[in-house]
């Protein structure tokens, strides 16, 4: 009895493991209220997307079809685009911790901080020799001080 306890709690400890070191084509991943799916099943594991001349443009995580992890995009040259952490908290999944932007010559872009999915701490935009050229301060969303993040031209609305 005690061998067949031994081995259910190895396959419950490994069984997860296993589902993270899933790699996916990030394509086939569709969202559903709310929830990721791969083959009519919340997705747990890795998906990657590549671009055409075969570098990686992003790596997700998903854990029982929610982000999950530290998420990374890339520029076409192989350098890292932008770096973010995904964290769930009473069920819900939310941008937590730094937050990077490089520009794809690889220096630093911008630096914020998010607690909870919103932006909370200082962030910083920089030009290509590493300058500090805006900053601002924010606390639960809202701006306090400093400059307010630019809002990008692909989200504006006409």
């Amino acid at each position: 009895m005690i061998k067949v306890q031994s081995i259910q709690l190895f396959l419950l400890l490994i069984l997860p493991l296993n589902l993270l070191a899933q790699k996916t084509d990030c394509s086939q991943i569709i969202k559903i209220e709310g929830k990721y799916y791969a083959d009519d099943f919340l997705f747990s594991g890795v998906c990657l997307s590549h671009y055409d001349n075969g570098i990686v443009s992003s790596r997700a995580i998903y854990l029982n079809g929610e982000p999950s992890g530290v998420w990374t995009w890339w520029w076409d040259n192989g350098e890292k685009k932008k770096e973010l952490t995904y964290t769930t908290k009473n069920g819900y999944y939310n941008i937590s911790g730094i937050v990077n932007h490089w520009f794809s010559n690889g220096q630093l872009m911008q630096k914020e901080i998010f607690k909870n999915g919103l932006r909370n701490g200082d962030w910083y935009k920089y030009d290509l020799k590493g300058n500090v050229i805006m900053h601002g301060v924010y606390m639960y969303g809202e701006h306090i001080s400093g400059d307010k993040v630019p809002v990008p031209v692909s989200s504006l609305r006409s």
